[in-house]
This record gives C-alpha cells, sequence and structure tokens, in this order.
C-alpha cells in the first residue's frame, strides 16, 4: 500500500471514529506516526465499561510492564459510574490515551474503535476489570517474531483474591485478551470484532484464524493474565468455546 493510500484511509478512518466518540477533552489523540509510535511493538486496548472498582488495577498493570514500547489505549464505553474519573487520573502519561464514545456500543465496537488508531507492531487486549503479571506481553512479545498471533497463559480470580488454575489451555479457544496479534495481519484480512451480543471473542478469533495466521503457545511459566471469573465482560460459556 502506497503512502497515499495509507493516509486517505487513516482520515477515513478516524473520521468515522469521531461519529462515536465525544470531541471534547475526553478524547485525547497524540500526533500520529511520529518517529516514537512507530517503535511501538504492542498496543494494549481496554475496553472500559462501569469498571470503577478495578479499571485503576487494570490500567495500572499495562503501565508497569517491563515491556517499555507500549501504547495503553482505553475507551470509555459511556460509563455511568467513577470509570472515567479514574481513567483521567492517567492522561498525563505519554503511553497512554483515552476514548470516550457519546453513547453505549458494546464490547465489540469498542475494541474496534481502539484497534483503528493503534499503531502498534501487535495489538493486545485487557478487559477493564482484569490485569496482567507485569512481564506479560513482554514475554508474548519475545515469541512474535515470524508469527501472527501469540497465545499466553490466564489464570481465573475471584473477587476474594481466590485463584484457580485454568490448566492446560487449548490452541483453539474464545478468549482474545490472553493473545497479542499482529496488527497488520488483522488490517490485510478487514478482522474486526463483530457486534453481537454474546461471544465477542469467540467470532474474533474464528475470524482471524479462517485465514490461516502463524500461531504460537507460550509455556506456562508463571507469568499470568488475571481473568475476573464474574467480569461481565465475558460470558464463561463462551470463554471455554472449542472450534
Amino acid at each position: 500500500m502506497n503512502i497515499k493510500c495509507f493516509l486517505i484511509r487513516v482520515i477515513l478512518v478516524l473520521i468515522n471514529i469521531l461519529k462515536l466518540v465525544k470531541t471534547n477533552d475526553d478524547i485525547i489523540f497524540k500526533e500520529i506516526f511520529t518517529e516514537e509510535q512507530k517503535s511501538i511493538k504492542v498496543s494494549i486496548i481496554i475496553p472500559a465499561y462501569n469498571v470503577g472498582q478495578y479499571i485503576e488495577r487494570s490500567i495500572r498493570s499495562v503501565l508497569n510492564q517491563t515491556l517499555k514500547e507500549i501504547e495503553v489505549i482505553v475507551v470509555n464505553d459511556c460509563s455511568t459510574d467513577n470509570t472515567l474519573e479514574i481513567i483521567k487520573k492517567f492522561k498525563n502519561d505519554k503511553r497512554f490515551k483515552y476514548i470516550s464514545m457519546s453513547q453505549n456500543q458494546g464490547l465489540g465496537i469498542t475494541r474496534n474503535v481502539g484497534m483503528a488508531i493503534a499503531v502498534g507492531e501487535f495489538i493486545g487486549f485487557v478487559d477493564g476489570d482484569d490485569y496482567v503479571d507485569k512481564r506479560y506481553f513482554e514475554n508474548l512479545y519475545k515469541q512474535s517474531k515470524n508469527n501472527d498471533v501469540v497465545v499466553g497463559v490466564y489464570v481465573k480470580i475471584t473477587d476474594s483474591k481466590k485463584f484457580i488454575n485454568s490448566g492446560e489451555i487449548p490452541k483453539l479457544h474464545g478468549a482474545t485478551w490472553d493473545s497479542i496479534w499482529r496488527r497488520e495481519f488483522l488490517n490485510e484480512n478487514n478482522i474486526k470484532c463483530l457486534r453481537v451480543n454474546k461471544g465477542e471473542d469467540v467470532e474474533f478469533r474464528r475470524l482471524a484464524y479462517k485465514y490461516n495466521p502463524r500461531i504460537i503457545q507460550t509455556p506456562n511459566e508463571g507469568i499470568y493474565y488475571y481473568y475476573r471469573i464474574s467480569s461481565y465482560l465475558v460470558n464463561q460459556v463462551y470463554l471455554h468455546f472449542y472450534f
């Protein structure tokens, strides 16, 4: 794709995004395609809806990653609690940007908005009430050479901090948030989250795997994504969907 076509595509994407988001100071865009942004290895997207109790822990776990070449994109899906107030606490971090939707759109659309402005080599997802070990994305990225999808390991937790071993993770499963996805692969195949009532993760992975990505499963080295069992974002039926 030549630079002219690429810039036209970027402009059209941003126009579509602006139809969905507030255009006041609730939306933070930084300069596009700076040298610093070209070096970003992983763009981490956090959809957030009424997760005021958990969102600070989630954001801090991502900003504290040992992998420093990251950007963090939080998409606030018209929360009615204090989620947005907490998100704004991080706006001075140069790696951080946030978007506020003008109306509630659901998980799939919020993820798509984040992906549309992401500039990283890979894209990762963290739900607003989950969190990750500080080496999580570095551990995934170091396995990414010549691969399009790198699948990590997660454990389930309860609100009482009880950990439940997730067991062996199948190569084909529903969750998107335990993996990083090569952005070029997603863009070339026009892979986006579908707007469905349930199972966005399942449909996203099913669509991506139709195009035969190069996939690697990382070994269990005690570096985890922590998935909250009572999360509103993931239905347990879809989490364990097998293709």
